[in-house]
């Protein structure tokens, strides 16, 4: 893995980096609110936190796969 090290990176650590960047869109909805936003921004935010994590979380068990498959030992 020393030849590809954001793979390792999304390996070992990848479901927290998931789950980070999936709380940072609520979040960032939660500052526009805040910053005089209307109040449609929280259910989007919460909706596309969701989303994004669910995306994230599909692309770490894709390189997963990958590197159970495909990459030396």
């Amino acid at each position: 893995m020393e030849n590809y090290p954001i793979i390792g990176l999304l390996t070992r650590h990848g479901k927290l980096l998931a789950a980070i960047l999936a709380a940072a869109v609520p979040v960032g909805a939660l500052l526009l609110f805040l910053g005089g936003y209307g109040w449609p921004v929280l259910p989007i935010g919460a909706f596309a936190g969701v989303v994004v994590y669910v995306l994230a979380r599909s692309y770490v068990e894709i390189v997963h796969i990958i590197t159970e498959t495909l990459m030396p030992r």
